[in-house]
């Protein structure tokens, strides 16, 4: 399952890099995020294999991953492979996944494989807190390696654990969503593991630069809070706290629109404590 929003072309070859790999899915569908491009109609136009189920209107990475994860798990298979649009999968990733998926123990519930970006391969995850040091020679290290989280940038997730743990939250809207759902799937005693010798480019193509986006701050703080209440740890709250005083202080000094982007971090965490969620302001961004 991919979601998608106004990136016809990037989505399309992210199709055509799935259906030309040694291995595709038995069945994929598209979520269009309320795109206004075409790419509904391009996408069954160039696939007609391929399910699309648009959604009328942007309800963010997270709500269209939840509705993806929803509309597939009824379809009854064992694993689902979630990909972000602009993700291209080589021709033995989810055939590496799949393998490795077969002597996985009951325990694993997701695989994922490392992400490039510029061309260098990384995990970017950590395990309790620790690097997890993977180079590029991905050969040299174990078949899974185990870790805390990872992000739908190709992760293959188990369908009973799906049915058992429930989907993502669609009220985080974007950002911390993924971290919410794996840390709450880690939580109940399930195992995340990369598979280092499979791999996944994800550039970013057709993205404009989310990270300048002020609005983004406010997903980032309040959705970041909101988790760290919801698992009722006060030293989560505390680094969430130092996290926000760093990031407050990079802002000062090197953002624009300073007084924008401190405000609407503030309001967010001031709706992370009133239980606000969902789409409160603009994502100002393609997701």
């Amino acid at each position: 399952m991919i979601v998608t929003r106004n990136r016809r072309d990037v989505v399309l070859r992210c199709l055509e890099k799935l259906f030309s790999a040694d291995a595709s899915p038995g069945q994929v569908l598209v979520v269009d995020n309320g795109s206004t491009d075409g790419t509904a109609d391009a996408i069954r136009k160039a696939f007609p294999a391929v399910g699309v189920c648009g959604m009328g209107r942007n309800v963010g990475p997270a709500g269209g991953f939840a509705v993806g994860m929803d509309l597939a798990s009824r379809l009854d298979p064992d694993w689902l492979f979630a990909l972000d649009d602009d993700c291209f999968v080589e021709r033995d990733t989810l055939a590496c996944l799949l393998d490795t998926a077969s002597r996985a123990p009951e325990a694993v519930a997701v695989l994922a494989p490392l992400t490039a970006h510029g061309g260098k391969r990384n995990v970017g995850y950590r395990w309790r807190n620790r690097p997890v040091p993977l180079t590029d020679n991905g050969q040299q290290w174990p078949e899974m390696v185990d870790v805390d989280m990872v992000t739908f940038t190709g992760a293959l997730i188990r369908s009973s654990a799906v049915k058992s743990l429930g989907l993502p939250r669609a009220d985080y809207f974007t950002m911390c969503w993924e971290w919410e759902y794996f840390l709450r799937l880690r939580r109940s005693g399930l195992r995340i593991s990369v598979v280092p010798r499979a791999s996944v480019h994800h550039d970013t193509l057709g993205s404009p630069p989310r990270a300048s986006t002020p609005s983004r701050g406010y997903y980032q703080a309040r959705n970041g809070l909101r988790l760290a209440l919801d698992r009722g740890r006060p030293v989560e709250v505390l680094h969430w706290g130092m996290r926000e005083v760093k990031l407050v202080g990079g802002i000062l000094l090197f953002l624009d629109r300073k007084g924008t982007r401190i405000r609407l971090r503030l309001r967010g965490a001031v709706d992370a404590m009133r239980g606000r969620m969902g789409q409160r302001v603009s994502a100002g961004g393609s997701l």
